[in-house]
């Protein structure tokens, strides 16, 4: 397998990442996972808008133009020789520093991608409400940053108890995402997701959803709502890059059903594979 590493496709067993690297030793850095399916990098353009939007709030240089990011990361797909469904990694991190959180004069960011397989997202999420809250003060509650360890640890309570992934609330008590996804509310033909402002990361596939549902009979809204909301739903889902749209069965003691869900998610699939009859993204 290989990976590429500042404009270099090489081997991905010597990515050779220095020791001071501050993404390694600080989280002083940014990634995108992209979906990739038979040759096409989905929503790829808007994994690479959002990283470079990322990279201009934090100060880190990003010195490879989209193009050269979306051949390499092609490159590295192609290099897996199969046909199976990938996730691309793409790392950026601000690169080797000195002792401390000072930033080094000259930064020389470190870029990295690398491929691997995908989740099994084909059953329901079960979700368990996390005792962590997400600080909408913060400006990393709206980065997809190194540093991902509150939602780590959510993630860790909520398997420990036997659910498949933690909701997390922010620190005003409404609904955020959980610790990979953003998080949707269905209510008859109503549908909503809470806004960036409530500590939301801006998904791709939320915006596309987004876009997608405007143009049908459904009313869609980004609007703050709380537990008790979300529990009295008709029905409820999840949206990431690499699950697409995947129905919740379960957040903590309450079931729901997933039926009302089926529309949204043969709607976004329809999209989907509308991509393989003509132009790739």
């Amino acid at each position: 397998m290989k990976c590429w590493r500042n404009g270099e496709l090489r081997d991905a067993d010597d990515p050779a990442i220095s020791p001071h690297d501050r993404g390694f030793l600080l989280g002083d850095g940014l990634f995108e996972t992209i979906f990739y399916r038979a040759g096409a990098l989905i929503l790829g353009q808007a994994h690479l808008a959002r990283l470079r939007a990322g990279s201009e709030m934090l100060g880190i240089p990003l010195p490879h133009s989209d193009r050269d990011l979306e051949n390499a990361c092609l490159d590295v797909a192609q290099g897996r020789q199969s046909s199976e469904d990938l996730a691309i990694r793409i790392t950026l991190s601000r690169g080797p520093g000195g002792r401390g959180v000072a930033l080094p004069l000259t930064p020389e960011p470190t870029c990295l991608i690398t491929a691997g397989g995908t989740p099994d997202y084909t059953k329901p999420f079960r979700l368990k409400t996390a005792s962590i809250r997400r600080n909408t003060t913060s400006p990393l509650s709206r980065l997809k940053s190194l540093n991902y360890l509150d939602n780590i640890l959510a993630r860790r309570q909520a398997m420990a108890e036997g659910y498949d992934d933690a909701l997390i609330l922010n620190t005003e008590q409404r609904v955020a995402c959980t610790s990979i996804a953003n998080i949707w509310l269905v209510e008859g033909n109503h549908i909503i997701t809470p806004p960036a402002a409530d500590g939301v990361l801006e998904g791709t596939v939320r915006g596309k959803l987004i876009e997608l549902l405007a143009s049908g009979p459904v009313q869609v809204d980004t609007e703050s709502f709380n537990l008790t909301r979300l529990k009295s739903a008709d029905a409820c889902f999840l949206t990431n890059s690499l699950m697409g749209v995947l129905p919740i069965s379960a957040i903590d003691e309450t079931s729901f059903q997933t039926a009302p869900v089926d529309p949204i998610k043969a709607h976004y699939e329809a999209w989907l594979e509308s991509l393989f009859e003509g132009a790739r993204i």
